[in-house]
């Protein structure tokens, strides 16, 4: 499917929205997803909480991202859209951690036939992935970890809300896992089968891409990381010297029934790529205070993580930025290779050579 010229797509929205309490005088392109196009919309008329614009997702099946030949199912809409207008008034749609705040997006509204989203629109600045990378503002060490801790703590209330998911909502995400997820899956695998000889760790990688639901999965978000994240420091003066910021998580679009380790593998391994390709420490901060608020992993879970971990540095173009060199590309992927193999035949001496020692209790 050919991607759709962006001046028609602006317009296609207008049209879709202007008999809705949402139309727009004017929308402008913030963002892309992995199928999804973010604009922000002007509202021709404010809401009645003085609201006065939106975020807008449009979707299609072409793919927006780094990850060549992606195609995704545009199920992702109604998927995300009900998992976001379920999880407002959970444990997990607001938590607080001391002077953190993790949120969710409202959905104000949904064009199924249009595959548009009407998003709540936060006034975060950036995602966090590009504030940790700002070296040009020097972070505290101290916020950092309060942003992993409260990170860590909005995903344990996450998952034990996913537990119990039923009814439609559990069908919508059961429909997303067996299209959405499957196709994500299976252009992971081709992306390692390339990059990998070693017939054993391509078996591993199967394994763990998998996306038949297994007893025990539960509702994930699919693409936990930094870049689906975004931050508003405090408004006070000096906000760097503030502790307090508001995170939401957004991009729900890969939500899918998994094994809870894979929302806890996804943020440890973007966390560390942001290091390895940029020599920024403020990211393992984050990584270690995340992993040490989330509840303890016991050793079969924790060999799984370190596994999925491994997998995930296989898919390093979405993370690795223009100036990547091809020896850090080579030393992450074989990293890569070395985590999946430890994991799965669960190497407790190899691990404890490695920054995910911390994910295995003390013997």
């Amino acid at each position: 499917m050919a991607t759709k010229n962006p001046s028609n797509v602006e317009t296609q929205i207008l049209h879709s929205l202007r008999d809705t309490p949402y139309a727009c005088s004017s929308v402008k392109e913030v963002r892309s997803g992995l199928a999804n196009v973010t604009y922000r919309g002007k509202l021709s008329r404010a809401l009645h909480d003085g609201t006065n614009s939106v975020v807008i997702k449009y979707s299609e099946e072409t793919s927006y991202s780094k990850v060549p030949h992606l195609r995704l199912s545009t199920d992702h809409c109604m998927t995300e859209q009900e998992v976001l207008s379920a999880i407002q008034n959970t444990s997990a749609g607001r938590v607080s951690h001391k002077d953190v705040v993790v949120q969710c997006p409202r959905v104000h509204h949904y064009i199924p036939h249009a595959k548009t989203q009407i998003l709540q629109d936060l006034p975060h600045d950036s995602t966090l992935h590009e504030w940790i990378s700002n070296t040009d503002a020097p972070r505290d060490a101290a916020k950092l970890a309060m942003i992993g801790e409260a990170l860590g703590t909005w995903l344990m209330r996450f998952h034990v809300w996913s537990e119990s998911v039923a009814g439609r909502l559990s069908g919508v995400v059961l429909m997303n896992t067996n299209s959405t997820a499957k196709d994500l899956n299976r252009t992971k695998l081709q992306s390692i089968e390339r990059q990998c000889e070693d017939e054993k760790v391509r078996g591993y990688a199967a394994d763990l891409l998998s996306s038949a639901p297994k007893p025990g999965d539960v509702v994930v978000h699919g693409d936990f990381s930094p870049r689906n994240i975004l931050i508003q420091p405090s408004s006070s003066s000096n906000s760097e010297r503030s502790s307090g910021c508001s995170l939401a998580i957004i991009n729900w679009e890969t939500s899918c029934y998994d094994h809870f380790t894979r929302d806890v593998a996804s943020m440890i391994a973007s966390l560390y790529m942001q290091k390895h390709f940029s020599g920024n420490d403020s990211a393992l901060t984050v990584l270690q205070a995340f992993v040490a608020n989330y509840s303890a992993l016991s050793k079969e879970e924790a060999y799984m993580t370190v596994a999925q971990v491994g997998e995930n540095f296989f898919h390093w173009i979405a993370y690795a930025p223009e100036t990547r060199t091809e020896e850090q590309v080579h030393k992450v992927v074989e990293y890569g290779k070395a985590l999946i193999t430890m994991g799965m035949e669960e190497d407790r001496e190899g691990i404890m050579g490695t920054f995910l020692r911390c994910l295995l209790e003390p013997e």
